[in-house]
């Protein structure tokens, strides 16, 4: 046990700041995301720099002597989520270095705010507390006599002072965010061919749950997510690896005009199966099914999640026949991307529309088609003029349809380069839908472009968040770092995104 110290509110080191009382990790004042097992460790260690701490004090430190997990690995993990967080090497450590077998020193210079201590709090006089002055406890016996009498009267401010600023907080501060992980949807129609079926269920699950209250609910993205798909590994590595509270997993099958779903919850700390129920509708009903499971999910997480903020993007009964045919497109589109396979994800998309003229997302899937052939073998003139008429016949369906204002945001910028208009697509996507991973990376793209580079690095910051294993958003966030001209910061992200 190491003897007690006075403990700072706030750390400052390379840079950072890390302030204990809020529980935030901030750098150039944008706040970083830290889970709190590891956000606990960075705090244990930098209050004690330049001294050995053993992995067992961060055991005794961080878990309580009634949980079971496995410590090693569960620190190893934090320790590698804290190095993510600071763009620190354990090849070149700058900030935390490991000592093998036996723990880590916090070898970064730090600065520290301390704690006010009540021998150090300005002690007010009994006639005048609107003026507070220091008094010196050893001054004069007359002075002495006051001591108790003024440590009293101090104790009582800080009293209300604690009391104001935790009803503040209380009525100011979200409440912590739970996190999960959808992990893709297994295919159990029996037809490998359907296996489009169970990716798109798995996107949309994904999609319908992070539009629930991003502030209280934040879900992992697609791509992260798809990297567990028959790995094999446990529910707790899982969620130590990702930093998630909850895992869904699931299962789809499909028999004549009707489909099943099943789906199961499963909380990280202690592998609990706290839900699970199967759907069973006509296709037709696909849409209000995907949304009832999401809404069933958030009300047994229980986290106040109330009902969804946004209506679906498309509301009502949907031709199944056109949602099939859309959703193969979007699988196209996202995996094992050529000329060819774009080619075919135009058809579907073609496809789709013809069998429902009124299918808002399939204009979408359209435009995007059309703008990626922008960049093969379709003339760019053509190709961008074809892609915003299929987004502007999209929002003419549906005007709160988040991915057409990306889509038609992303011609306005990259073909007729009107900055102003397409800013404000891209920022009244991202109102309708704030967890729409393609919005916040066009829109990083356009802020790196426009010479903002603190916003675009907020923006790519938040991709990370949500795709955390992408090494597509990985290194999205090394030539944001480049661009704005943190290359140090860029050379340890391209390292990280080499190491995925």
């Amino acid at each position: 046990m190491r003897p007690a110290t006075q403990i700072p509110t706030v750390i400052r080191f390379e840079g950072y700041e890390l302030d204990l009382a809020g529980e935030e990790l901030r750098k150039n004042g944008f706040s970083l995301k830290l889970q709190p097992q590891p956000f606990k460790i960075l705090a244990y260690l930098s209050a004690h720099p330049r001294v050995l701490v053993t992995r067992q004090e961060l055991r005794d430190h961080v878990w309580p002597g009634d949980t079971f997990v496995d410590f090693d690995l569960a620190i190893n993990q934090a320790i590698k989520q804290i190095r993510a967080v600071l763009n620190d090497d354990a090849e070149s450590p700058r900030i935390i270095a490991t000592l093998p077998r036996r723990g880590y020193r916090f070898i970064a210079n730090v600065e520290t705010s301390p704690a006010p201590e009540v021998s150090s709090l300005p002690l007010p006089e009994v006639h005048q507390l609107a003026e507070p002055r220091l008094e010196t406890v050893g001054a004069t016996v007359r002075n002495r006599r006051w001591i108790p009498v003024t440590l009293a009267l101090s104790a009582i401010l800080l009293m209300g002072a604690a009391l104001v600023g935790y009803r503040m907080a209380r009525s100011t501060r979200p409440a912590a965010q739970m996190r999960m992980v959808v992990l893709p949807f297994q295919n159990l129609t029996g037809d490998p061919g359907q296996e489009y079926f169970a990716d798109g269920m798995t996107e949309e699950m994904i999609s319908q749950l992070g539009e629930m209250d991003p502030n209280r609910l934040g879900v992992i993205a697609r791509t992260s997510a798809v990297k567990y798909k028959n790995s094999g590994k446990a529910i707790n590595q899982i969620g130590q690896e990702l930093g998630v509270d909850y895992v869904l997993e699931g299962s789809v099958r499909e028999a004549a005009s009707r489909v099943r779903i099943t789906a199961q919850l499963i909380r990280v700390s202690d592998q609990m199966h706290v839900w699970s129920e199967s759907f069973d509708r006509d296709f037709k009903d696909i849409v209000a099914l995907q949304a009832d499971v999401a809404q069933a999910i958030a009300t047994r997480i229980d986290v106040g999640l109330g009902q969804r903020q946004t209506q679906p993007a498309q509301s009502g009964q949907t031709n199944w026949e056109a949602y099939s045919a859309y959703l193969k497109g979007r699988h196209l589109l996202l995996d094992n991307k050529t000329n060819a396979t774009i080619a075919v994800a135009l058809k579907y998309f073609q496809r789709a529309i013809e069998l429902d003229p009124n299918f808002a997302l399939g204009y979408t899937g359209l435009a995007d088609a059309y703008s990626e052939q922008a960049d093969a073998d379709l003339d760019p003139a053509k190709a961008y003029a074809l892609s915003k008429e299929a987004a502007l016949h999209a929002l003419s369906i549906n005007p709160n349809l988040a991915e057409a204002h990306v889509s038609l945001a992303n011609e306005l910028f990259y073909h007729e380069w009107k900055w102003v208009e397409a800013e404000r697509e891209y920022k009244r996507a991202l109102e309708l839908k704030p967890t729409y991973e393609e919005a916040h990376h066009s829109y990083s793209h356009y802020l790196t472009l426009a010479g903002r580079h603190q916003e675009a690095l907020q923006e790519s910051q938040r991709l990370l968040q949500m795709d955390p294993l992408s090494s597509h958003m990985n290194s999205h966030m090394g030539i944001a770092y480049n661009r704005a001209g943190r290359f140090d910061d860029a050379i340890a992200q391209f390292k990280r995104t080499i190491a995925l």
